[in-house]
């Protein structure tokens, strides 16, 4: 069983770092299957990009494959959405799943590697369905006593039915449109009346559920979740900062470029009380949902300094330039070492699950 904290100490961190060439050696024995493709309405821009222009350096799959392959590992690259996915996966020792959205964060790709008995990097089935639902996650956090903005799921999608919907449940304009599964903030818009959700709402997929959120004001903070060893540990919060309305898909697709700059500031620019209530709220969460491995837990801190929780990423972006690998580096880790400790936790969990002692000596 895990245990729970906040940040880990010096020492602990030190103690990490020395078991890194230990880990390092031995899965250097395991054929690593990277299993990526566009199989995800939240991967397809990403996917797009790449086939117009080459993978970016700063796309998960890139960062991750480019820095394994430079520490001598043996990678394969396993498109789901290509013949033959299945007996590719039976080729492999360890799979790190680079799909974010359905397929890849509801635990369908987790069920399936269970099936196959192949371990891999992150949480469970159960944790990455629930998480994968930002209302019944946002159901699960209240029941803790955990501040998160009120909501109503936009269920039927009439003019009239939206109307009543957002009026009963008292939320006010602007209200935040969100898709109920996926991130990335694909689909997701800020909306001032009920004409401009209809107007939004009437463009996806109608099978995608769809809520409105409270639009809260204040500083978007998220908080990496590392496993180390037999710990789950949280980070400092680190503050998005975006020069656009929100951290909008535009934001997290282009970065840095002309229109929708983004500043990541490490720690978050709050007091004291705050940044320890985020990561308090984050351990909680993580305990409840029995989260392992990685994630990221995101809030909102208002002009008042009160955090308010918005999502569980079960999954987030591996990228260096991703907020969870600057989490793990304001601990002190370097981005390989991160990955390595990440694959590591990943086999002890299994230690236990699954494999009977099959990787306890080695790590």
């Amino acid at each position: 069983m895990l245990s729970y904290q906040m940040l880990p100490d010096n020492k602990r961190v030190e103690n990490e770092k020395a078991i890194v060439p230990k880990v390092l050696e031995f899965v250097r024995q395991l054929k690593i299957g990277l299993i990526y493709g566009p199989i995800s309405p939240e991967d397809h821009p990403y996917y797009r990009r790449a086939l117009l222009s080459g993978p970016a350096k700063g796309m998960s799959v890139t960062s991750v494959a480019s820095t394994l392959a430079e520490e001598g590992f043996s990678i394969e690259i396993i498109n789901p959405d290509l013949f033959g996915f299945i007996d590719r996966l039976k080729n492999i020792d360890f799979a790190l799943i680079m799909i974010h959205g359905p397929h890849g964060e509801d635990g369908k790709m987790q069920g399936l590697l269970d099936y196959l008995r192949i371990p891999y990097l992150g949480p469970s089935v159960l944790p990455s369905a629930i998480c994968n639902s930002k209302t019944t996650c946002k159901t699960m956090v209240r029941s803790l006593g955990i501040s998160t903005p009120s909501s109503t799921t936009l269920l039927p999608r009439s003019a009239k039915a939206i109307g009543d919907l957002i009026s009963s449940s008292g939320l006010t304009f602007p209200v935040m449109l969100k898709g109920d599964t996926g991130g990335s903030s694909v689909g997701m818009a800020q909306c001032n009346n009920v004409d401009e959700v209809v107007s939004r709402i009437s463009t996806v997929d109608p099978k995608t559920p769809y809520f409105c959120e409270s639009f809260v004001k204040g500083r978007v903070c998220t908080v990496s979740l590392i496993q180390l060893g037999t710990e789950m540990f949280c980070t400092e919060p680190i503050e998005v900062e975006t020069e656009r309305a929100f951290y909008d898909e535009i934001s997290k697709l282009e970065g840095g470029s002309s229109g929708a700059a983004v500043r990541f500031h490490c720690p978050a620019r709050l007091s004291k009380l705050a940044a320890e209530k985020c990561m308090k709220d984050a351990r909680s969460i993580a305990e409840q949902l029995q989260l392992t491995v990685h994630g990221r837990v995101d809030f909102i801190v208002s002009d008042d300094e009160s955090a308010h929780f918005l999502e569980v990423n079960t999954l987030p972006s591996l990228s260096s330039a991703a907020t969870f690998a600057k989490g793990g580096l304001t601990l002190g880790f370097s981005y390989p070492e991160l990955l390595l400790l990440l694959i590591r936790a990943s086999l002890i969990n299994e230690i236990d699950a699954v494999y009977s002692g099959q990787y306890e000596r080695a790590l």
